[in-house]
Parts: structure tokens; sequence; C-alpha cells
């Protein structure tokens, strides 16, 4: 369902689809479907300039599976989505993030 929303284009079912498909992966201990579904939808946020939502999905990824073999993709890609939020306004703040 999530794979099909986006390749039709319709992010936000796909966004919602995905937040639910990394709750459930982690609530069962399924970390690798869990950091796999994570990067996902924060790629999907990022894609829809949902940047907020993907420094959450990433750090709240991080904290859970630090060690993750996916953990430099993650770090790689919430820089990228600080960096897109200091674009949208810049500030001191964000600049430091």
């Amino acid at each position: 369902m999530a794979k099909r929303a986006w390749r039709n284009g319709n992010l936000d079912e796909a966004i919602a689809a995905y937040h639910q498909a990394v709750g459930e992966a982690h609530q069962s201990g399924r970390a690798e479907f869990a950091v796999d579904f994570a990067i996902t939808l924060a790629t999907l946020q990022t894609e829809a300039r949902r940047f907020d939502g993907a420094v959450i999905t990433l750090t709240g990824l991080l904290d859970s599976y630090p060690d993750s073999p996916r953990a430099a993709d993650a770090h790689l890609l919430r820089a990228y989505a600080l960096g897109r939020k200091y674009e949208q306004h810049p500030d001191e703040e964000r600049g430091q993030a």
C-alpha cells in the first residue's frame, strides 16, 4: 500500500503508511525493518519538503538504533534535512544545528 501510494505520487498516504510501519516494526522488535521503514519515511518527508518531520524521524531512528548498519545513511539524510530547513529559514540556531 505504501509503495503504491508513493509510486502514484500520493505522498500524504505514503507518509502515513510508512509512519505506521515504523511503529509496528519497532514494537515487534524488528529493528532491521524499523530502520529501513524510517529511512524511507524520512526520504518521503524530505521529498514532500517536510524537513522538520524528517529530522524528527531520523533523530528517533538514531536514538533507538545507534549501532544500525544504516546509521551513517540516517546521519547523512538528517544533515541534508537540517541544511534544507536552514535554507528555508536561515537563523543562527538552525545554522549551528
